[in-house]
C-alpha cells in the first residue's frame, strides 16, 4: 500500500477501515492509525484489544522508521520509507541517528538546529521556523508591503490574525499570518499558496471575503482577509449559554446558504465550527454571518505545514467530524460540511458535542465507534421541538447519503414552526 503525502490510515478488520484485513480475527475493528506527515511516518494503537507491536516491543505510539516491522493481531506489516533520488541519500541517512552523516537536521534562519526534523538536501529550498523565531513572527509580524499594523485580533493552531490599515486608501483588512509547524520545502509552499488561493474565488455575502495571498517572506504566509467587525459564534457560548432555537437556526441558515454557494462549486470547507462563523452585529437584532477559512485546515495539512497531524488536527476538528472524515479527510466531499453544522447547532442550542468524550479517552476512536446523544436527551435540550431535533439530526446521519444537501437543510430549517 503505497502512501503519497500527508494522511491517515486505519488499520482493522472492520469493512470501514481503509487498510482492511478481515481474516485476521486477532483484529479490532479498527485497531491501528497510521499517520504519514511531511517528514515522520506514526502508528498509534486505538484501544485495540491486543496491542500493537513494533520490532516485537508492544507500544501505544511509535515513529516508523525504514524496515521496522508492526504486528497488529497475526498480521505484520513491514515498513519502507523512499523518497526521491535527489533527497533519498540524505533520508537514509536521517534514520537511525547513531549512524547519521552529513549535516544533522534543519536549520532556521536564526542559526537554531532542529534534529528532530530530517536533514534535507538544497535543492528543496527548505524554510524552517525554531520556535522562538515563531513566537518573534508572532509579536512583530512581516505583513504584505502595503499594509500597516493596527493590532493583533487573535492567536490560533495556524498562527495569528491582525488588524491592519491600507497604506494608501486608509482600507481596514484582518491578515491571517500563517507559520508553518514543520520545515517546508519551496514545492510544499508554493502548494499551499496554490491551494490557499481557492478560498479567493469565493464572493458571497455568508462567506469572509479574501483578497490577497502574499509570503512576505519565505515561510510566513499572509492572507488578506475582509475584516469581519464582530465576534465568532462561540462567543456566544461563554458562562455555559446556549442559545434560543430561533437565533441558532437564524445564524445556521445564513451559514447553509454560504455553504450551498461554495458546494455548487465543488469547494468544501472541512473545519466547520462556532469559532469559523463570524457575526457581525447583536444577537438580539438582525445578524449576519460569515463562514471564514474555507479549507485552509486541510490546506495547511495537505502543503505539511501542521508537521503530524495529530488526534486534534486530522483536517478538521475532531467533534465536528463525521466518520468518513476521520477515515479519510483528503476526499471528503459536501455531506461533511453538513454534518459539521449540524454539529455545530447541535452545540449551540446545548453547549455539549453530539457525542461525550471523556478524559483518558481515545477522541478519535470515540468518534467513530460511539454514537451521538439524541438531543432531547441532554438536560439543555429539553425544550427544543421534535422537529428541530429530527432535522439536526438528520444532518449528523453516519452515512452522507442520508444527509441533506445545504440547499435541502436551509429549506428544512425555514419550514419549521417553531
Amino acid at each position: 500500500m503505497d502512501l503519497d503525502g500527508p494522511q491517515v490510515i486505519i488499520v482493522g478488520r472492520g469493512a470501514d477501515a481503509q487498510l482492511t484485513i478481515p481474516n485476521d480475527t486477532a483484529l479490532s475493528r479498527q485497531h491501528m492509525k497510521l499517520e504519514m506527515g511531511p517528514h515522520r511516518f506514526m502508528a498509534h494503537d486505538l484501544e485495540s484489544r491486543h496491542g500493537m507491536f513494533v520490532n516485537g516491543r508492544r507500544v501505544q505510539d511509535a515513529e516508523l522508521r525504514d524496515d521496522d516491522r508492526i504486528q497488529v493481531g497475526e498480521t505484520v506489516l513491514r515498513v519502507e520509507l523512499a523518497r526521491d533520488d535527489a533527497v533519498a541519500a540524505t533520508m537514509r541517512s536521517t534514520q537511525h541517528p547513531a549512524t547519521r552523516v552529513g549535516r544533522a537536521g534543519v536549520q532556521c534562519r536564526c542559526g537554531t538546529v532542529d534534529n528532530n526534523e530530517p536533514a534535507r538536501a538544497d535543492e528543496e529550498d527548505v524554510v524552517f521556523l525554531c520556535e522562538q523565531c515563531q513566537e518573534r513572527f508572532a509579536i512583530a509580524p512581516v505583513l504584505p508591503s502595503d499594509y500597516e499594523l493596527v493590532r493583533m485580533l487573535g492567536r490560533g493552531a495556524m498562527g495569528c490574525v491582525y488588524l491592519a490599515r491600507h497604506a494608501v486608501n486608509g482600507t481596514l483588512r484582518a491578515i491571517k499570518q500563517i507559520l508553518p509547524k514543520a520545515a517546508m520545502s519551496g514545492e510544499m509552499r508554493a502548494r499551499f499558496l496554490r491551494e490557499a488561493a481557492v478560498q479567493a474565488e469565493l464572493d458571497h455575502p455568508n462567506i469572509v471575503r479574501v483578497y490577497e495571498l502574499a509570503q512576505p517572506t519565505a515561510g510566513n504566509f499572509s492572507i488578506v482577509m475582509e475584516y469581519v467587525d464582530g465576534q465568532s459564534a462561540d462567543s456566544l457560548l461563554k458562562g455555559g449559554r446556549t442559545l434560543e432555537p430561533g437565533l441558532a437556526i437564524d445564524i445556521a441558515c445564513q451559514a447553509l446558504r454560504g455553504l450551498a454557494y461554495a458546494h455548487a462549486r465543488q469547494i468544501v470547507h472541512r473545519d466547520i465550527k462556532e469559532a469559523n462563523l463570524m457575526l457581525i452585529g447583536k444577537a438580539e437584532d438582525k445578524l449576519v454571518v460569515k463562514v471564514a477559512d474555507f479549507g485552509l485546515a486541510k490546506n495547511f495539512q495537505d502543503a505539511g505545514a501542521s508537521g503530524l497531524t495529530g488526534d486534534g488536527a486530522l483536517g478538521g476538528t475532531l467533534p465536528y467530524m463525521p466518520r468518513e472524515q476521520l477515515l479519510d479527510f483528503k476526499y471528503v466531499k459536501p455531506p461533511a460540511d453538513i454534518y459539521a453544522l449540524g454539529a455545530t447547532m447541535y452545540r449551540l442550542l446545548t453547549g455539549c458535542f453530539p457525542r461525550d468524550y471523556r478524559e483518558g479517552e481515545n477522541w478519535v476512536l470515540v468518534s467513530i465507534e460511539r454514537p451521538i446523544v439524541p438531543l432531547r436527551q441532554r438536560e439543555t435540550g429539553r425544550n427544543l421541538s421534535q422537529a428541530l431535533c429530527d432535522v439536526i439530526e438528520k444532518s449528523l446521519q453516519p452515512d452522507p447519503a442520508q444527509r441533506f444537501t445545504a440547499d435541502e437543510m436551509h429549506r428544512a430549517l425555514e419550514g419549521l414552526n417553531l
